[in-house]
């Protein structure tokens, strides 16, 4: 069974997750992911990391923002290339 999942992200603690969480509960995600990482890199996000590793065929990832998951064009790219190879 495919499922809906939630991603969010800010970059420093003194930054909230709140609207984050509010909007991709109220898109309806089953499961949300939310870390504080700075998007400079993709090391040091482990819950991005957890969320690529359980992707399956028909899985959903929700953002509220493209940048809250990736940090230029080419590392979006790359996402969607790995999220595509999974079948999500």
């Amino acid at each position: 069974m495919s499922k809906v999942y939630g991603y969010g992200r800010v970059s420093t603690d003194d930054q909230s997750l709140d609207v984050q969480e509010s909007a991709l509960k109220a898109a309806g995600c089953h499961v949300i992911m939310l870390e504080t990482a700075s998007g400079a890199s993709r090391e040091g996000r482990p819950k991005l990391q957890l969320l690529l590793d359980v992707l399956g065929p028909g899985d959903v990832i929700v953002v509220t923002k493209l940048d809250r998951l990736a940090r230029d064009t080419i590392d979006m790219l790359t996402l969607v290339e790995e999220i595509a190879a999974k079948g999500a």
